[in-house]
């Protein structure tokens, strides 16, 4: 009887090791692919914020050369 529980310890100490293993890799995953929203959503706000950066100068050199013809 011992080699035989001994066995089964052993074959549900895999299965268990294998079971953490695949639940670990599922959370890895969800976390790379919500990561790589964030990183497509920061992506298209940098875009923004790179055009809105190229408005404020255009706006403040023009401000700039209407008070100097003033």
């Amino acid at each position: 009887m011992g080699q035989l529980e001994e066995r089964a310890g052993l074959i549900l100490s895999i299965v268990t090791s294998i079971l953490f293993c695949g639940a670990a890799f599922g959370v890895a995953q969800t976390q790379i692919s919500h990561n790589r929203e964030s990183i497509e959503t920061y992506e298209e706000d940098h875009d923004r914020l790179i055009a809105i950066e190229h408005d404020v100068r255009y706006i403040r050199a023009a401000l700039e050369k209407m008070d100097r013809n003033r």
